[in-house]
């Protein structure tokens, strides 16, 4: 057994099986002696529904998001070279690359029966910014294995286009006022934060009853296997009674057997003894 096969069916399979499935597969390697795995397993997190879908993304459209790397490559050498119009055009691609995978991520959702939220199709659209953004965070993508959402953090691409207008002499996009831009972020972002925690929370939740589940089979089998070695121990204890009497009652009829050949053996001759005395007198 190889972590990475097990992670990637762990987090390439149905959201809702993770932790049983996690779980059943850590006790395998720890069956199997492999302790570090089992340990390396069972530290798995479950994906949130954002990276789940993301993940899920990663694998059907695979292709697709593979383009998110190199498009970031091409926005990364325009940003070094400050080639604005190769930004604009870029930053164009880049606009509706997100937008299309992002809705590919709810047609996948729909179609394996997740409700997929405005707050998680935001994550899902920043975990696509940030893959984007950074190489490390496009591979991280690519492998599929997300157990919660990217942040896109200071790379976008908008900063680069900004950035790569000033230096070509041009007035760079107008951005509101720092006050403004405090004023109208707030609420969404402590949405967002509110139902990321509330799904963590769900999913703690979730894992804790998995385990009490667990935690109870385990349990039971034990109480089970006490049961079945006590009848075990009873019937092997019954067995060697049985064996001790029927030694005992061997040895009494071979002793018995002893004495009858013997009073046999004395009787032929006391018989034999006869016969000769009465040829004698005759």
């Amino acid at each position: 057994m190889k972590f990475e096969s097990v992670a990637d069916e762990l987090y390439g399979g149905a959201r809702e099986e993770f932790t049983a499935l996690r779980n059943e597969r850590a006790d395998e390697a720890k069956a199997a002696g492999q302790q570090q795995l089992a340990t390396r397993i069972r530290g798995l997190r479950k994906p949130t529904t954002a990276a789940w879908l993301a993940n899920q993304l990663a694998r059907e459209r695979a292709e697709e998001v593979g383009r998110l790397e190199q498009l970031g490559e091409a926005l990364r050498k325009a940003h070094t070279e400050l080639d604005g119009d190769e930004l604009r055009t870029l930053s164009r691609q880049r606009h509706d690359l997100i937008e299309a995978l992002t809705d590919e991520a709810r047609a996948v959702g729909r179609a394996l029966g997740v409700r997929v939220s405005d707050a998680v199709s935001r994550e899902i659209a920043e975990t696509l910014e940030a893959a984007l953004a950074d190489p490390g965070a496009a591979r991280t993508l690519i492998e599929g294995r997300l157990a919660t959402t990217l942040n896109p953090g200071e790379g976008t691409p908008e900063r680069w286009l900004s950035a790569a207008t000033a230096a070509r002499g041009k007035a760079p996009a107008r951005r509101p006022p720092e006050r403004k831009q405090a004023a109208a972020k707030p609420a969404p972002a402590r949405q967002k934060q509110d139902e990321r925690a509330a799904q963590d929370k769900e999913d703690r939740r979730r894992e804790k009853a998995a385990e009490r589940a667990e935690l109870a089979r385990l349990k039971a089998e034990r109480t089970k296997a006490r049961e079945a070695l006590r009848d075990a121990k009873q019937a092997r204890d019954d067995a060697r009674k049985r064996l001790r009497e029927a030694e005992r009652a061997e040895e009494k009829a071979h002793r018995a057997t002893e004495t009858a050949r013997a009073d046999t053996e004395k009787t032929e001759r006391a018989f034999a003894e006869a016969e000769r005395n009465l040829s004698a007198l005759d």
